[in-house]
């Protein structure tokens, strides 16, 4: 088991995962998790200012598209083991848009694997990239080595994101391990100014503006 866990992240990272990790947590009768992680550039993250650019929003689809094929490629490799596996696509929305949900949360199962935290942005905070990362997971009846969640988290409440969110959809909160399910922003609220505001970029268009102000905080904070 520790050998195929070990084995499986280096395959996947050799084809373009940034990191991988594994959690224990169940989607139907698959009770293991793999974590795809794919970094973001900074550079593209860095010229998002008050409204996200053509070039993020290629990149945000370019990103989805990798994790994707990583996640067929991860399911190949568990089923030659004899297992078998559920890849989440990266970004999709089911039982209808309002739902603003997907058939799992990747922060969830990420957090799980011990590979970062959730901010007050409501985005997962990777353990050296910050919120600079796209996420995918496959689900599994194989064991596999499972990691740890982190005990303190990685969000030190700024509150950048909060206060240049656009929408203000963002309550302000902290994730706690208390209530983890509980929503740390408004999604119809977020989603609606994106699609008031941004559409033109692209259909299905995203933002990157709290993304923005985090990636630099982060990145000043692991320089001191």
């Amino acid at each position: 088991m520790k050998k195929f866990t070990q084995t499986l992240k280096e395959f996947l990272m050799a084809n373009g995962a940034s990191d991988v990790g594994f959690s224990r947590v169940s989607y139907q009768d698959l009770e293991y998790a793999v974590t795809i992680v794919v970094k973001l550039s900074d550079y593209v993250i860095s010229q998002i200012e008050g409204a996200p650019t053509y070039t993020y929003f290629n990149h945000y689809k370019t990103a989805n598209a990798l994790i994707d094929r990583l996640g067929l490629l991860c399911g190949q490799r568990i089923e030659e083991r004899g297992g078998l596996y559920m890849p989440i696509p990266a970004s999709q929305t089911v039982n209808g848009h309002n739902t603003y949900a997907g058939e799992y949360s990747h922060k969830k199962a990420a957090v799980y694997a011990g590979l970062g935290t959730i901010g007050k942005n409501a985005l997962f905070l990777h353990n050296t990239y910050g919120p600079a990362v796209r996420l995918g997971t496959v689900f599994t009846n194989l064991p596999l080595e499972t990691g740890e969640p982190l005990t303190e988290s990685l969000c030190d409440g700024c509150g950048l994101c909060v206060k240049s969110c656009p929408a203000q959809a963002l309550y302000g909160k902290s994730f706690s391990w208390e209530n983890p399910d509980a929503s740390l922003l408004d999604r119809k609220a977020c989603s609606d100014y994106m699609k008031q505001h941004f559409m033109h970029i692209g259909r299905g268009s995203v933002c990157g503006i709290c993304i923005n102000k985090c990636v630099k905080h982060f990145q000043e904070k692991q320089a001191e």
